[in-house]
Parts: C-alpha cells; sequence; structure tokens
C-alpha cells in the first residue's frame, strides 16, 4: 500500500497528490432516467423489458425465444461447477450497419448528424447519416474487392478516427469480424492479434497524432 491509499490529496507529495481524483460530475439532465417506472417494469419481467426494447431495432430474422438459459450444473465425477450460459433473442438475425445507419436515413433522419469528430490536430468535422451510409458502402465495396466475405476477420489498427467506424461497420454490412486493436499497441502486438484470429486482412494508417 502506497502513500497515497492513506494520506488525503491535499497532504500527499505533488507528483503522488496529481494521481489521485477528487472531483465529481453530475450527469447532464438529459442523461437521467427519470421515470421510475422504466426500472419498475425491467425488474418485475426482465425478459418482456428487453423483448421490447430489442423491437426498436429492425431484425431480418425476428427471434423465436428471447432468453435460453442453461444454468451452472455440478458434474458427479469431479463436483466442478459448468459455466452457466445465456443466449438472448434465439434464432434472430439483425446487420448492425442496418441499425446504426440505414434505418435512419430511411426515416428521413439522413441530413441529421450522426457522428462528432474532432482530431488532435483540431480538425473537426460532422458526419451525417447520409454521408456515413455513402462511407460505409463504399467501404464495404472495397472490403469485397479484396476478397473479404461472411466470417473472415478484419484487423483493425487504427486510431480514433471517423474512419475506425467507417471500417467497423463495413465489416459488419458484409458479415465479416472485425477485431479493434488500440492504436498504441506495439506491432509484435498486432501481429500476436493477427496470428491468434487468423485475420485475413489488417486496416491501418501511416501514422497518427498522439
Amino acid at each position: 500500500m502506497s502513500t497515497a491509499d492513506t494520506l488525503p490529496a491535499q497532504t500527499l507529495p505533488l507528483e503522488e497528490a496529481r494521481l489521485v481524483e477528487s472531483r465529481t460530475y453530475p450527469a447532464p439532465a438529459g442523461e437521467w432516467n427519470v421515470d421510475a417506472s422504466i426500472y419498475a417494469a425491467a425488474e418485475a419481467d426482465p425478459i418482456a423489458f428487453w423483448e421490447d426494447a430489442a423491437r426498436r431495432l429492425e431484425w431480418a430474422e425476428p427471434w423465436h425465444t428471447a432468453l435460453e438459459w442453461e444454468p451452472p450444473l455440478t458434474d458427479p465425477a469431479t463436483g466442478e461447477l459448468s459455466v452457466p450460459a445465456a443466449r438472448w433473442f434465439a434464432g434472430g438475425r439483425l446487420n448492425v450497419a442496418e441499425n446504426c445507419v440505414d434505418r435512419h436515413v430511411r426515416a428521413g433522419n439522413g441530413s441529421k448528424v450522426a457522428l462528432h469528430f474532432e482530431g488532435e490536430p483540431g480538425d473537426r468535422e460532422a458526419v451525417t447519416y447520409e454521408d456515413l451510409q455513402r462511407r460505409v458502402n463504399q467501404a464495404a465495396n472495397a472490403l469485397e474487392g479484396l476478397g473479404i466475405g461472411p466470417g473472415d476477420r478484419v484487423v483493425v489498427y487504427l486510431p480514433v478516427l471517423v474512419e475506425t467506424i467507417v471500417i467497423a461497420l463495413a465489416c459488419a454490412r458484409i458479415g465479416a469480424v472485425h477485431s479493434l486493436v488500440f492504436g498504441g499497441f506495439s506491432a509484435e502486438a498486432v501481429r500476436f492479434r493477427l496470428e491468434d484470429t487468423r485475420a485475413k486482412l489488417l486496416v491501418t494508417s501511416d501514422g497518427q497524432h498522439r
């Protein structure tokens, strides 16, 4: 245990005091869920609550069972417990790109801003749903042109950019699986993840601002 664990921030040496965060930030009013009935409904019938929430999404195929639950069982030979398993919305199928982008365009919200981006050098961009849809479609076509298809793994080694979101959604659109690697990781860490996932493609940049 260090002195930082036992002393208040104002009595610590300067270097350690900088490690202590004592401020609090209340959530914006718009993010407060002030309707207590929502909590009551979720507590009274969790499955019905999440089914109702899921109906707000667009499904290519509806689910037949909201929750398939396998409780932990004791192995009579070893006495060990099995790992419990929960499968939500069994039988259902949806596309993340459809739900994050396309349905908003179809609803007439294409001109509304989907992403606000602020880069490290001070560059800013407001990306509308229509523009995001166009970029995702272009990236999806590029992926398919490189031979990427459903089930293929794509490692994304990028900083926080609009393009990072675009490539992730493009993978979802064509059924590929993306694995996002933190942009600060070393080349060795990236190599390990490429081998571990058996990725077919690496998407990266030639540099970034930190």
